[in-house]
């Protein structure tokens, strides 16, 4: 039987490998989607503080907890330090805000959201001199006073982890990077693989709506390949594009406020196990490199910045 779970590196703590991503997730909305999805049997919610939803989302399981539905033990709960808060002197107070608007005690998972930052009230071009090595020092403390119980970080590329393992002292448990079909992160995968982390894909169903897809872009759902074996298995696409990644042991996070989707991407767990060999190589051989999400881009900054070779 396939995993429904990684296992984190230092505390051996089980994440689940499918969740719900909050991104731009309307705040009329989220809850409910929070709500459903727990119904539906999700324990992994992905929220951060620039999504500026989390005191919603911390009200919704809040209203679990009280209800008996979960108890807090039984959710991985990930957040993500704000590009504005990569002072080492402000990283506390900003993990603490995130508690306090999730109405938390401590979080699962912190991350680092993008590797480069600008401070408040200024653009992404204005990029700050914050040395990551220095943000994640203080991303440990967090560890110590027992904030968070796993550090990690979000579209970082391998050549900026390797800074951080030569200096860190609690190794990164997990990168969160887009991650689907026509992006199957193969670089990333072995990386995070040799150095006992594990990788989180977000938009793993893909973002048809995205500027930077090109008019020839395929529609990840709508793929022949896929559609063929969605019919296979009895599955729908979006079911067998998740139990793919998951059978690779990779942690997904696709984003919905539909009740009904919320369900059927559930609803992979039950696909993971079924996929065979032929069905893994046939969805391979769709990588195609492309993005959805663009760089936040900084002043003399190119995009090989921020994503590793292809």
């Amino acid at each position: 039987m396939a995993a429904r779970y990684a296992k984190l590196c230092r505390t051996g703590d089980m994440m689940p490998l499918v969740g719900l991503g909050t991104y731009k997730s309307d705040n009329a909305y989220v809850g409910k989607a929070v709500e459903v999805a727990i119904e539906a049997g999700c324990r992994l919610f992905d929220c951060a503080a620039m999504y500026k939803n989390e005191t919603v989302v911390g009200e919704a399981l809040k209203q679990a907890f009280d209800k008996g539905l979960i108890k807090r033990k039984d959710v991985f709960i990930v957040s993500k330090l704000l590009n504005t808060a990569h002072d080492p002197k402000v990283v506390e107070a900003e993990c603490r805000k995130t508690l306090k608007d999730l109405q938390l005690d401590y979080l699962d998972l912190y991350l680092i959201h993008w590797p480069i930052c600008y401070d408040a009230g200024q653009s992404p071009s204005d990029v700050t001199n914050y040395d990551i090595v220095d943000t994640w020092a203080a991303m440990e403390k967090l560890v110590d006073l027992g904030l968070v119980r796993n550090i990690g970080t979000s579209n970082f590329t391998c050549r900026q982890l390797e800074r951080i393992f030569a200096k860190a002292r609690i190794m990164p448990a997990v990168n969160q990077v887009e991650m689907h079909v026509l992006l199957q992160q193969k670089q990333q995968e072995e990386f995070c693989k040799a150095h006992d982390m594990v990788l989180m894909g977000f938009r793993p169903l893909g973002n048809n709506s995205s500027p930077r897809r090109g008019k020839d872009t395929p529609d990840i759902l709508r793929m022949p390949e896929v559609l063929r074996i969605a019919e296979k298995h009895g599955a729908t696409s979006a079911q067998v594009v998740l139990a793919w990644s998951m059978r690779r042991g990779i942690s997904v996070i696709p984003k919905s406020i539909t009740p009904e989707r919320i369900k059927e991407n559930m609803g992979c767990v039950a696909v993971v196990d079924k996929l065979d060999d032929d069905d893994m190589k046939a969805i391979a051989a769709l990588d195609r490199h492309i993005r959805t999400c663009g760089p936040v881009y900084y002043a003399g900054r190119t995009e090989e910045d921020f994503w590793d070779g292809e």
